[in-house]
């Protein structure tokens, strides 16, 4: 288990010099998607070969205290980001990836993700990018398969529309 690691913190507002351990031991991934006020918004593979999206409180980081977002699901999550108030992931499903994103809802002293919606891909294939701020509504992101050039598409994460802007050509006559 090559990607596994541990998980430690700091306050980079309190001049504490030391780092606070999350998570001390290396059995499972752990990575760190944002911050969600005092939680982490963590994708994992801890109780989920498939991977999950859990809020940790660094302060109080025992599994028992953890907020499940996203269970694991029966596609693989690839990928995590948290914009505009929502989490966007990726999936990998039969070799093609699906784009869903959740309206995240504080509800009294814990936190929900709702609101599921699928992006609409051109056709089967594959994503990446999505990058931004957690304020950000939009980014962009490339998308490509075997029978489809890659193309350059702009996604507002808060309305759910993707449109593309580049595409490459490909001047072909077998």
């Amino acid at each position: 288990a090559g990607s596994n690691n541990a998980l430690f913190v700091k306050d980079l507002k309190k001049n504490d010099k030391e780092f606070i351990p999350v998570i001390d031991n290396f059995e499972k991934s752990y990575s760190v998607v944002s911050t969600l006020e005092n939680y982490l918004v963590v994708k994992t593979n801890y109780n989920a070969p498939r991977q999950r999206v859990v809020l940790i409180d660094p302060h109080h980081a025992d599994e028992k205290n953890w907020i499940e977002l996203i269970p694991e699901q029966e596609e693989v999550l690839e990928n995590a980001k948290h914009m505009a108030g929502r989490l966007v992931l990726i999936y990998m499903k039969d070799a093609s990836n699906k784009v869903y994103s959740y309206e995240i809802k504080k509800e009294g002293n814990t936190y929900t993700a709702q609101n599921k919606k699928e992006m609409a891909l051109p056709t089967l294939g594959s994503v990446s990018g999505f990058y931004g701020k957690t304020t950000d509504s939009l980014t962009f992101y490339t998308f490509d398969s075997f029978v489809y050039p890659s193309v350059i598409c702009e996604f507002n994460v808060a309305t759910n529309f993707s449109q593309c802007y580049r595409r490459s050509e490909i001047d072909f006559n077998p």
